[in-house]
């Protein structure tokens, strides 16, 4: 979910002799014993990390969210004062909820941008240059053995992590863990909070007929 959220571009990908020729120094730096060359490199995802792109669609869709959650309110509000005196009282501690509920989201959102202010410095940091971030699956020759490694390569910088798959070499990525958990940090307080209130009031109006 996190990574869909990035520009996903599948250019520049032909460096297999620069990953291959890092990658014979990493394994002399690592002590990797009986290396014998690399049978395969494949990139599997260029990320875009521009901050001057993703900060603002990430923005545009928190506002979207919040105008939606208060035209929901006044559809709330709006419902609830159509209903009979018997309706309202046995609604009454619902709708006092779900009010109360939003009224502290509105308190404790105010000025917070502590979540986009830690997305912007996990870009930063992912890529100071504004360059892309390329992804390449490696199979080395280790004695008789294939073993799987990932390289993530931004500019002149490649790094390599020994991993089964890229969702694990993902999370052994110290930079991408950084980005990935201040996306999460976005994803839980400004999005997750409206998207329930949300559901809240869409199930409130729409079980008219509860007993």
């Amino acid at each position: 979910m996190v990574l869909m959220l990035l520009a996903v571009i599948m250019v520049g990908c032909n460096k297999g002799d620069k990953i291959e020729k890092a990658f014979s120094e990493y394994a002399k730096t690592e002590n990797i014993p009986d290396y014998n060359g690399i049978s395969k490199i494949e990139c599997t995802d260029s990320l875009s990390f521009d901050e001057l792109v993703a900060i603002p669609k990430i923005e545009s869709q928190i506002d979207s969210i919040k105008e939606l959650l208060d035209t929901k309110i006044q559809d709330l509000t709006s419902y609830y004062g159509g209903l009979s005196y018997a309706k309202k009282q046995q609604l009454a501690t619902e709708y006092a909820r779900i009010g109360a509920e939003y009224g502290e989201l509105c308190v404790n959102d105010i000025g917070n941008d502590e979540p986009i202010n830690a997305l912007k410095d996990a870009l930063e940091d992912l890529s100071p240059y504004r360059q892309p971030l390329y992804v390449y699956h490696l199979i080395a020759k280790v004695g008789t053995q294939d073993i799987s490694y990932f390289a993530f390569s931004m500019g002149d910088d490649i790094s390599f992590v020994k991993a089964d798959d890229k969702l694990d070499a993902m999370r052994k990525n110290k930079k991408l863990s950084q980005f990935q958990d201040a996306m999460m940090n976005v994803i839980r307080t400004k999005f997750v909070p409206r998207s329930m209130l949300i559901d809240d009031i869409d199930n409130f109006i729409g079980n008219r007929n509860r007993k």
